[in-house]
């Protein structure tokens, strides 16, 4: 015993080394990353911080400029002049007239001229669907305007509001900048009906000096994208309007939405611009420091309240075992001889709660097995009488088939009051069966025939009482029955391996799929209702898997029109007693 112990306390030494060793390795390593975490996140967070500080801003002015752009078009869209001069059809009226009128248009919109966005305004292209064109500061050196008006009818313009168009080359011949933003906006007349288009070009160069006015920080690049992910703004004016490729960039990358134009403002700060500041590292490693000596101690709290807890948490298992519970288990994996202990405490509780379990099922399923075979057994002596009398009776008025009856029933009711303990040789089953089958034949006037295909050996193998007759009853029943013409039942019998299979096989009406799924999974009530018969089916095969496993039991095959075969599958044991 004492050399027993040794060795437990040698594996216990052994074990907190290994503890106290992981202790120190975690904690080092933990510092390691602690420090590098930190020093990492408070960098990205200052820059993440001043990345959005900065674009913030830049978005501000960006909205500030995009609402002086559709407000100033907003106004030219319901002035009363404009309105005016697009509507009116000069077919019929001297030519000094539209040129008038084209003037004071001109006037109307210069008087905007002193907006700063006004002077990036390549030209302005006002359409009316009545035809009537107006033009302003461009004129032979615009593209044919059926050009124009081809192409914005390949785009849905809103309703309200400027309509982005894209970034693109100008419709006019003399433009400053080889890309234009393009925009057009709806007109409307007084009563809400649209009349035609204003078109006009911003220049791409416009957000270029926007941006270069304000304070935008040298260590990040800053780009403008329209809804397709096309640059309007970049550095390099060689990369407006291609599309932006943010794949690959390692660093802070700041997103933000102009909501009403669907663009967005997208500030970049490279990786290696970050990580040059790493004044952060000291202080970091002195905190991580500090931070491992606490962990240590709350790791060695941690680690000898784990070695303690399995065994408080076995201890109370087993006062709840002491008092009945056998749900009772305990949640604990190790190697150790505490995780051993505590898997076969696991595994003894489980295997008491399956056999008490097993038994309450078991004698419950045998009580409704002999429900009907108890009935048999009251008063047999009195039965037996009866029975005597009348076969006399039928002996004096000649009727043997009345005979032939009493003769069956004498012979059921003394197989089945007969028949003690729970197991009976083949062939007490079968004269069961043949009994039964007379008594039916009385009934049925030779509707259905019983065929017995069981070789001699077979007759005496020891299978459960009372497990055949309810299938014959169903075969004659809910197949037979129901069939026009005659039908044949046959009862086989084949030995595979060690196991018995026992095949009661008709040629009725068959089961339809539904109902056959319902037999051995659903209640009594739905078994009846797919003409079964609710207590033997799922009670025979209730009771084999019980005693057997659920490897056997009862299994049905049925096509309609073509009949049903069950298969009753048991192991082979000839040293039950009968």
């Amino acid at each position: 015993m004492l050399k027993r112990r040794e060795g437990k306390l040698m594996k216990l030494r052994n074990k907190y080394f290994l503890i106290f060793f992981s202790v120190f390795l975690v904690i080092s390593l933990a510092m390691s990353f602690i420090a590098y975490f930190l020093s990492n996140h408070i960098l990205m967070h200052k820059y993440e911080e001043m990345s959005d500080e900065n674009l913030s801003y830049i978005m501000e002015i960006t909205e500030k400029e995009l609402n002086q752009l559709t407000n100033t078009f907003g106004f030219l869209a319901n002035n009363t002049l404009v309105l005016e001069r697009i509507q009116t059809d000069y077919g019929h009226r001297k030519a000094f007239e539209k040129i008038r009128d084209d003037r004071i248009v001109t006037h109307t919109i210069n008087a905007m001229s002193t907006f700063d966005v006004f002077a990036s305004i390549q030209g302005i292209y006002i359409y009316g669907y009545n035809g009537e064109e107006y033009w302003h500061t461009i004129g032979n050196d615009f593209f044919e305007n059926t050009t124009i008006q081809e192409e914005l009818s390949k785009v849905e313009i809103s309703s309200i509001g400027l309509t982005y168009l894209g970034i693109e080359e100008s419709y006019y011949h003399l433009a400053d900048s080889e890309h234009v933003l393009k925009f057009a906006r709806k007109l409307y007349n007084h009563f809400g009906a649209a009349i035609g288009l204003i078109y006009f070009e911003l220049d791409a160069d416009y957000f270029r000096k926007l941006y270069n006015n304000e304070r935008i920080y040298s260590d990040r690049k800053l780009f403008l994208t329209d809804h397709e992910g096309r640059m309007i703004y970049h550095e390099s004016k060689n990369l407006v309007s291609q599309k932006l490729d943010t794949e690959g960039h390692a660093g802070i990358t700041v997103e933000k939405e102009l909501e009403d134009y669907g663009w967005k403002l997208i500030s970049m700060t490279p990786a290696d611009r970050i990580y040059d500041e790493n004044s952060l590292i000291i202080k970091v490693t002195l905190i991580t420091a500090a931070i491992s000596i606490i962990l240590e101690m709350l790791i060695l709290m941690v680690i000898t309240g784990r070695i303690v807890r399995p065994i408080n948490k076995l201890t109370k298992a087993m006062t709840q075992v002491r008092h009945g519970d056998l749900q009772v288990q305990v949640d604990h994996k190790s190697d150790d001889e505490i995780g051993l202990l505590t898997n076969n405490f696991n595994r003894m509780t489980r295997q008491l709660k399956e056999n008490m379990d097993k038994e309450i099922a078991y004698n419950k399923a045998m009580n409704d097995a002999e429900y009907k075979a108890l009935q048999a057994q009251i008063n047999p002596h009195f039965m037996y009488n009866s029975l005597n009398a009348l076969k006399w009776l039928a002996g004096i008025q000649k009727a043997d088939n009345i005979i032939n009856i009493v003769d069956a029933l004498w012979i059921l009711l003394r197989k089945t009051s007969s028949l003690k303990g729970q197991f009976v040789p083949l062939k007490s089953e079968i004269e069961i069966i043949d009994a039964y089958g007379m008594i039916q034949q009385v009934r049925y006037k030779g509707k259905f025939e019983i065929i017995y295909a069981i070789q001699d050996e077979h007759m005496e193998k020891i299978i459960p009482k009372y497990i055949l007759q309810p299938f014959v009853e169903n075969a004659i029943f809910y197949g037979i029955e129901p069939k026009k013409g005659p039908g044949i039942i046959q009862v086989v019998t084949e030995v595979v391996g060690d196991d018995l299979k026992i095949m009661v096989m008709d040629d009725g009406v068959g089961i339809e799929k539904e109902k056959l799924r319902m037999i051995l999974t659903d209640s009594s009530k739905h078994q009846h209702e797919a003409g079964l018969n609710p207590i033997g089916i799922k009670n025979v095969d209730e009771r084999l898997k019980l005693l057997y496993g659920n490897h056997y039991g009862v299994h049905i095959d049925s096509t309609l029109g073509e009949g049903t075969t069950i298969t009753i599958h048991i192991p082979i044991n000839t040293s039950q007693e009968g």
